[in-house]
């Protein structure tokens, strides 16, 4: 058996028809949690339906090279040994409390999405929005001292937000792919959260209210309902 798109179950199927499953190494089954991981935080199905069937034939394998005893501890057969029962219950919390706990690192935290409804950082959001910026670049952005900035910034890469990359001496900050598909959904603007000047955002919505009704709003593609025209 070959499963071309999935290396970590072929090694493990390899080791099995060789009979050298000492040689495997355990990080092979944190591999095989990232797949699962990834195939369940997909838009679609298809990935997790492929890693079903692939995980399925590789544990028929599994069963039909264990002894019969093992077999039993694999079905949960009430005559199996106790001694390998309770080893293939370990193996499998250890690999669920695994699964688990790297599903739960690589998803984002209650705050990370706060912080889009937050106009502390929402500000910083939006001004990155357009591209990575230095801390100087915020500070002029946001109008807030250095401090300000240099502190806000900490919380936003502690919480997913943003991360920092070195360009010679400057250190660039920079939305997280994560956070740019989010801005994008919360349908964030480089404009909003005080990149624009105060009296320049006056002007502009007074601009905007000049317009006459049919030009007041503009449908946005999958509301219900016409969105206001101008700056947020």
């Amino acid at each position: 058996m070959t499963i071309k798109t999935w290396p970590a179950l072929a090694e493990l199927v390899q080791a099995l028809e060789k009979e050298d499953l000492r040689a495997l190494n355990p990080a092979i089954f944190d591999a095989v949690a990232d797949r699962i991981e990834a195939a369940m935080a997909a838009s679609d199905n298809a990935g997790l339906e492929e890693a079903a069937a692939n995980l399925e034939d590789v544990a028929r394998l599994w069963m039909a090279a264990g002894t019969d005893e093992a077999r039993k501890a694999m079905r949960g057969d009430r005559d199996a040994s106790a001694e390998l029962m309770f080893l293939v219950m370990a193996g499998r919390l250890a690999f669920a409390q695994n699964l688990a706990s790297r599903t739960l690192d690589r998803r984002a935290s209650d705050t990370f999405y706060s912080m889009f409804n937050d106009a502390r950082y929402e500000r910083y959001i939006c001004a990155l929005m357009s591209g990575p910026k230095s801390g100087k670049a915020l500070v002029e952005a946001t109008d807030e001292t250095k401090e300000t900035v240099s502190r806000k910034l900490k919380v936003l890469e502690q919480e997913g937000v943003i991360r920092r990359r070195k360009n010679g001496q400057i250190t660039m900050n920079l939305l997280t792919p994560a956070a740019r598909q989010y801005a994008d959904v919360k349908r964030l603007s480089p404009i909003a959260g005080g990149v624009v000047a105060p009296e320049v955002q006056l002007a502009l919505n007074a601009k905007a209210e000049a317009l006459g009704n049919h030009m007041q709003s503009t449908p946005v593609l999958g509301d219900a309902e016409p969105q206001p025209a101008g700056v947020r």
